[in-house]
């Protein structure tokens, strides 16, 4: 009994060391699990974000040939106009 029990004294630090790091490391992996989800969600974000900056830029353009051909239509009324 007198020989099991430094062996314990050793033991049983060890064992809750390991038992520690493997929760840890289980943490670890949870947190890292979490910021690749929110890196996909950015990334998802960004890509809804980009689409909707590319229609917004071709609705000015739309609206820049919309403004030209009024420009247009008024300058012909205007040369009617003057001859």
């Amino acid at each position: 009994m007198e020989r099991v029990i430094p062996h314990l004294a050793i033991l049983v630090p060890l064992i809750t060391i390991m038992a520690w790091s493997l929760l840890m490391q289980r943490k670890a992996v949870a947190r890292q699990k979490e910021a690749m989800q929110t890196q996909r969600d950015a990334v998802d974000r960004q890509k809804e974000a980009m689409v909707q900056v590319e229609e917004s830029l071709n609705l000015n353009r739309k609206q820049v040939e919309n403004q030209e051909k009024i420009i247009a239509l008024l300058e012909q009324i205007r040369d009617r106009k003057t001859s």
